[in-house]
């Protein structure tokens, strides 16, 4: 269907919004890590706007929530933040 007329004003505001998923491995230096301890945001500018957990989806995750290998997340942020949390959560 037609997208929220929220998104267009955000997407236009920031230039360009976009949104991509990670898996996080084992060689990830946040994995095992709360949100808010990983400071995502402050190191790469993305949100991670939800995380899928065997099976369960954790909408909009909280500061204590923490990133474990094989969890699928999803993130918010320009291209190139979005870019640059794939990989935190990749590889590292």
């Amino acid at each position: 269907g037609p997208r929220p007329l929220v998104l267009d004003h955000l997407g236009r505001a920031a230039g360009a919004v976009e949104g991509g998923w990670a898996t996080v491995t084992a060689a990830s230096p946040v994995a095992g890590q709360s949100l808010a301890g990983a400071d995502l945001r402050g190191r790469v500018g993305a949100s991670v706007i939800a995380i899928a957990r065997d099976g369960e989806l954790i909408p909009n995750p909280g500061p204590e929530v923490a990133p474990r290998p094989g969890d699928h997340v999803a993130i918010l942020g320009t291209p190139a933040q979005v870019e640059a949390l794939e990989g935190l959560l990749e590889s590292g």
